[in-house]
C-alpha cells in the first residue's frame, strides 16, 4: 500500500503519464489479489459441497453478504 501511494504521489507532482501507468499498474495488482482470492475461496467451498443444501448455503452466504458470515 505505502509503495502504490508513493507511485500515486509521484505521478500527481510529475503529471508524466509513465508515472501514472506504474501507478495503474500497482493499483490493478493490490486491488485485484484480494478479489481473485475471494473467488477462488468460494469456488473452493462450492466444489467441496457434498450436498445439494450444502452448496445452496454456500451461494446463499456468498449472495447476500450483509449476513453474518461463518465460512
Amino acid at each position: 500500500m505505502n509503495h502504490r501511494y508513493k507511485l500515486f504521489r509521484s505521478a500527481v507532482n510529475t503529471k508524466d503519464e509513465t508515472a501514472w501507468a506504474n501507478y495503474k499498474k500497482v493499483r490493478d495488482e493490490i486491488t485485484g489479489h484480494p478479489r481473485r482470492a475471494k473467488s477462488r475461496f468460494v469456488c473452493e467451498k462450492i466444489n467441496s459441497a457434498k450436498s445439494t443444501a450444502e452448496y445452496w448455503k454456500v451461494l446463499s452466504k456468498v449472495a447476500n453478504p450483509k449476513r453474518k458470515q461463518d465460512y
